[in-house]
């Protein structure tokens, strides 16, 4: 783990990590206000912000709120990171900030290495997040996000759980293996409904299908 710090440069401190393209959209502006709240309370922290620079304007923008706060030391760009499991591993909590996702696959990916994981409750986050059990689900402001984050970085045995229930979830339920069964359960389902008439469908954690007329 000390040389994938190496590898981004990053210092020993407390990692806060988020991946994504860097856009309004996602509002990593977000964690720069909370990293500063953070460090008026005195929690030593490092943001990481991976992703590509799509948006030069807003870049500016966070570049500006980065120096008006402060935080020069403390917020690192790393631009695109083609492994991000690399970052997982030694991040202390990840954080999905976003306004909208379709299916959020970089929560479910820093989820499945058993990070403790913060996210808006855009779609797709109530099929991996159960509330304070695997992960936490927050409504954007800032100074609930810089409480749930104090308390991961503070609290080892309460990050811990989030981390490793977050794993069993993926596991259990998003696995390669599971979501060919889900299908295949779906399939036979349709299968069914074609040959017999039948228009009862069984729970498979996929999306519903509307009866045939």
């Amino acid at each position: 783990l000390q040389q994938i710090r190496q590898q981004f440069n990053l210092t020993e401190q407390p990692i806060i990590l988020f991946t994504g393209t860097v856009v309004p959209r996602k509002q990593p502006h977000l964690l720069i206000q909370a990293l500063s709240q953070l460090k008026i309370q005195g929690v030593e922290a490092q943001l990481v912000i991976a992703g590509p620079l799509n948006d030069l304007a807003y870049y500016a923008d966070l570049q500006a709120l980065v120096k008006q706060e402060k935080l020069d030391q403390l917020v690192k760009f790393i631009g695109f990171v083609k492994e991000t499991y690399l970052l997982y591993q030694i991040a202390d909590c990840f954080i999905l900030p976003s306004l909208s996702e379709g299916m959020p696959n970089a929560l479910l990916e820093a989820m499945a290495t058993g990070c403790a994981a913060i996210s808006t409750p855009v779609s797709g986050v109530s099929d991996l997040i159960d509330h304070a059990e695997n992960g936490i689900i927050w409504q954007s402001s800032v100074n609930e996000l810089s409480q749930h984050i104090r308390l991961i970085l503070l609290d080892n045995q309460h990050k811990q759980y989030l981390g490793s229930r977050a794993r069993e979830k993926i596991a259990q339920k998003f696995s390669a293996q599971q979501i060919f069964k889900q299908h295949f359960d779906l399939f036979q389902t349709l299968k069914q409904r074609a040959i017999y008439g039948v228009n009862t469908v069984p729970d498979t954690g996929l999306s519903p299908v509307k009866p045939l007329p």
